[in-house]
């Protein structure tokens, strides 16, 4: 409240940042209750939105999810047109193993993304080149 005032003192608008923390009830998941935990970390009570707290719940209740929380992905395969058609990964035993998917979505992060691109090769030009298009970013 004291940083609200003094931002509006200076001509300021303050607003609230979006923390995707529930209000009211929804689906099964209770509202916020204001403990104040949730600056940094996971929600108790589940009112706080992101993809563990909610999206990966959902899916794994689903049954049509798995995690494999030990699993490391080595590079994404393609077929000949350049389509993804799957992962290869590490397991625990560091054992290579293809999982085959319908969809691939890549979200590794700004260092493993890239890595991935260029680990993954697709004969999408005629012959075996990385996933990256050529001249951009994170091929160079």
């Amino acid at each position: 409240m004291l940083f609200d005032t003094g931002a509006r003192k200076l001509g300021l608008h303050p607003f609230p940042s979006p923390m995707a923390i529930l209000s009211r009830p929804y689906g099964n998941r209770v509202p916020c209750q204001n403990c104040g935990a949730c600056l940094g970390f996971g929600c108790e009570y589940g009112a706080k939105g992101g993809s563990v707290a909610v999206t990966l719940r959902q899916a794994v209740a689903s049954g049509r999810c798995e995690l494999r929380l030990t699993a490391y992905v080595r590079k994404i395969e393609a077929n000949d047109a350049g389509r993804a058609t799957g992962v290869v990964y590490f397991d625990e035993q560091v054992k290579e193993v293809f999982q085959r998917a319908r969809c691939v979505v890549l979200s590794a992060n700004g260092a493993e993304t890239p890595q991935l691109l260029l680990n993954s090769k697709s004969n999408r030009q005629g012959r075996p080149t990385a996933m990256s298009r050529r001249g951009s970013p994170v091929a160079r």
